[in-house]
């Protein structure tokens, strides 16, 4: 908790020291007026400028370990001079892309959840916990360039649901306890300021497992399945 508190400082003393660099992220970044006509559900332009200014800020200065030292500071801030304009314009272009997506599946849910509630309320619930207001700066890079797959194959999902909604409700059934042993374990970690790696990839093989459920078109980054997730739930538990 405290070394988290000490992030947004040091981020900052980046930032003023690369202030050419962020002044060009905050206004040459390519797309950033479509992406803000797609952020309104998330906040305005000048909200969205600073998570892609973050975003960047983190990944080029704030990797492991942190600087300890002023040469560690120097060093560190020296190697972002060139990257991190870079970085800010390839978050900015999956940032883009998970719009895009996901001003989509939202046109698609309001045309669906009359016909098919539950699982567009699954939808739409697990869209909430994956792209919360701020997603571009609190979701680590390494999982941000996952989303634009993610949120397709919720997209998939929705397109197939018309013609085999018995097939959804089944692979939905199935797939139900172990989000739900996660998203209470994750509720208990919210309330007690605690942070489990090992929840937290959990969760991300969830994310897998949609897709290897309901769009297994897209393919999965890793291999994943029930069985192999219910064990490694058991795993977790001991």
């Amino acid at each position: 908790k405290a070394r988290e508190a000490h992030r947004p400082g040091l981020r900052r003393l980046f930032m003023l020291q690369l202030k050419d660099q962020a002044r060009y992220i905050e206004r040459n970044l390519p797309g950033l007026h479509a992406m803000t006509l797609q952020f309104p559900a998330f906040g305005d332009a000048a909200e969205l400028r600073e998570q892609l200014l973050v975003a960047a800020f983190d990944r080029a200065c704030l990797v492991e370990p942190w600087p300890r030292t002023r040469a560690q500071f120097e060093r560190r801030r020296d190697e972002a001079r060139s990257r991190v304009t870079l970085l800010a314009q390839e978050i900015a272009r999956f940032a883009g892309k998970i719009l895009s997506e996901h001003a989509a599946l939202q046109k698609q849910l309001k045309e669906l959840s009359k016909a098919f509630p539950e699982a567009c309320r699954d939808v739409q619930e697990n869209l909430s916990r994956l792209v919360p207001k701020g997603f571009i700066e609190q979701t680590p890079y390494e999982r941000l360039q996952h989303f634009p797959r993610y949120l397709k194959a919720a997209s998939l999902r929705l397109d197939k649901l018309r013609a085999n909604p018995q097939r959804d409700a089944r692979l939905a059934a199935e797939f139900a306890p172990l989000a739900a042993h996660w998203q209470r374990d994750q509720a208990r970690q919210l309330k007690s300021g605690t942070r489990d790696p090992q929840l937290e990839q959990f969760h991300w093989l969830l994310e897998e497992l949609r897709v290897q459920l309901f769009a297994q078109e897209l393919k999965t980054s890793v291999p994943v399945s029930l069985k192999r997730l219910s064990k490694m739930w058991q795993t977790i538990q001991r």
